[in-house]
């Protein structure tokens, strides 16, 4: 990538020997992930990319702030389809068997062919847009949306199963779910776990931000926070079991072999023990 195209902000997805980048001057790369080689850029839309890309089948589907997703042949970078909303597509798209799900600002969530981008159905999710990205789980689809709630919905239909209000403001994390429970950063600097068969809140602990994504492993949820502190907080509970200094943690965190990574605006990556929060392994 030139001087003249390398962007300051991006995202990027994989599959065996390609990461795919797209990048905030409506500009999607394939790179080598052995040599970084550039295998192809395709100009995509007439707007800012904002959301992450998702790559299934041959397909790399990438959200445009000119209101439409694109899906393009992960071989030559070539748009295969596109489909039109009536709001920018900042939120990620998630890839189930031949359907991809993704929100659209505007208030409406979509069910797609994968293949085609025929529309199998729509339902709305209210307030101005939809959080990072929604997650599945058996036969429902969860999404948090800017109007402050978290919807259940029908995977195969749309049907609403439940929605739950959470405190104020928008809901721009990622939502994850780990046995019974959904786990998701709320508008009003609060952490809420939710009952996953009917949304009721079983607890909630402020964070001190509403932005960040939380992740879950074992026993532990962990959520960076503005107040320069990477917790762990019992999943059961959310009693806080150990904090770590950190200057503003990026995230959401990973947890791979009883470590936890994450970035931070310091410029460094941590690695502490999931556990105790100690340096290394601990």
């Amino acid at each position: 990538m030139s001087s003249s195209t390398c962007c300051a902000w991006w995202n990027r997805s994989a599959v065996p020997g390609t990461v795919y980048i797209e990048c905030n001057e409506n500009l999607v790369y394939a790179l080598d992930a052995t040599t970084g080689a550039v295998r192809w850029t395709s100009h995509v839309g007439k707007d800012l990319l904002y959301s992450s890309p998702a790559v299934a089948d041959g397909l790399v589907y990438v959200g445009s702030q000119d209101f439409t997703l694109y899906a393009l042949d992960t071989a030559t970078g070539k748009v295969r389809w596109k489909k039109k909303a009536n709001g920018a597509f900042d939120a990620r798209p998630i890839i189930e068997g031949s359907t991809l799900y993704v929100g659209a600002d505007g208030d409406v969530f979509y069910a797609l062919d994968a293949a085609t981008g025929t529309v199998r159905w729509t339902q709305f999710v209210g307030g101005d847009g939809v959080s990072e990205g929604a997650i599945i789980r058996d036969d429902t689809v969860y999404v948090g949306s800017y109007d402050q709630r978290v919807y259940a919905l029908n995977k195969a239909t749309g049907d609403l199963k439940w929605v739950q209000v959470l405190g104020r403001g928008d809901l721009n994390s990622t939502p994850v779910i780990a046995a019974d429970t959904l786990y998701i950063n709320g508008g009003d600097t609060k952490i809420y776990a939710l009952d996953l068969h009917n949304g009721k809140i079983k607890w909630s602990r402020d964070t001190h931000s509403n932005d960040y994504s939380p992740a879950v492993s074992g026993n532990l949820v962990y959520i960076g926070s503005d107040d320069n502190t990477m917790r762990a907080l019992n999943a059961r509970t959310g009693a806080t079991m150990w904090t770590h200094p950190a200057k503003t943690p990026y995230g959401p965190p990973l947890v791979a072999n009883g470590v936890l990574y994450f970035g931070d605006d310091d410029g460094k990556l941590y690695a502490l023990s999931a556990a105790t929060g100690k340096s290394g392994r601990g």
